[in-house]
């Protein structure tokens, strides 16, 4: 009845959603499986069903409703990109689907901006309501996941064959494009951006050899070129993710904030 890529995802959101709970601080109330109490009345009253408790709900029930509800609303099941299909499909989790396919066009259905969508979210809702902030590493935790698993999932055949297998970027070693080489990065992050790299590319439908752009765009070059300041502050930004976010008493901004240079997000001091 599902598709492989439903099962992958769904896995995923279980491990990140847990057991039952009834978080008197959590917003979304009792809930098991990550389904609340609410999406579980909803998903029964507009099927004619009886009323369940969402203590007792099994796991069979739970998937319909994620594949039902959230999956399929969302219209990740629609999505080409494994990344995209995730982020839409967790987010709609989070958030209900409408919400989730609302922030999608926000983040101009990109993967790697929706992340940061999210991650400014989570920084808000704990401005506004400090009790949230036993959540946040929580939160942000599960987005830092999202990504090293969607660049586990992009490796395997059936996703990666978005791309073609003999496409050479900056990042590779034995790129000899017209580009700046990207060096002296360690093999990790190289890779990670290697990755957001692609996505671009493939976003903005452009050829897949790289090699080929033409070295007298201007436009070419804005979109692609990573500059030794735009690669510095990514490596700050990576080294900086986990760190502990400041929070600043009576004030409306935080003591990290993130902007975005190029297309490029970059968590900055403020």
């Amino acid at each position: 009845m599902y598709d492989k890529k439903f099962y992958i995802l769904l896995n995923y959101v279980l491990a990140d959603e847990g057991g039952y709970s009834n978080d008197s601080d959590d917003r979304g109330g009792e809930t098991n499986l990550g389904i609340t109490q609410t999406a579980l009345n909803e998903y029964t009253r507009t099927r004619h069903l009886p009323s369940k408790s969402v203590k007792n709900m099994t796991k069979d029930l739970a998937t319909k409703i994620y594949y039902e509800d959230y999956y399929i609303k969302s219209g990740a099941d629609k999505q080409k990109d494994i990344r995209d299909a995730y982020i839409l499909f967790d987010t709609a989790v989070q958030n209900g689907a409408l919400s989730a396919k609302q922030m999608f066009k926000r983040a101009d259905e990109n993967f790697y901006k929706l992340i940061e969508i999210r991650k400014q979210h989570y920084y808000n809702q704990v401005h506004k309501d400090y009790s949230q902030r036993k959540f946040l590493k929580g939160w942000l935790n599960r987005l830092n996941k999202i990504e090293q698993r969607a660049d586990k999932l992009i490796k395997e055949a059936e996703f990666s064959n978005i791309y073609s297998s003999n496409q050479k970027t900056p990042f590779d070693d034995d790129y000899k494009g017209v580009l700046n080489k990207v060096e002296n990065l360690p093999n990790k992050e190289k890779e990670y951006l290697k990755n957001k790299y692609e996505y671009i590319l493939n976003k903005n439908n452009e050829k897949s050899n790289i090699a080929n752009i033409n070295s007298s765009s201007n436009q070419d070059k804005k979109i692609y070129n990573f500059s030794d300041e735009i690669r510095s502050k990514y490596k700050k930004m990576l080294n900086e993710r986990n760190s502990k976010i400041k929070f600043k008493k009576h004030s409306n901004v935080y003591g990290e904030h993130w902007v975005t240079i190029n297309g490029n997000h970059v968590l900055i001091n403020s």
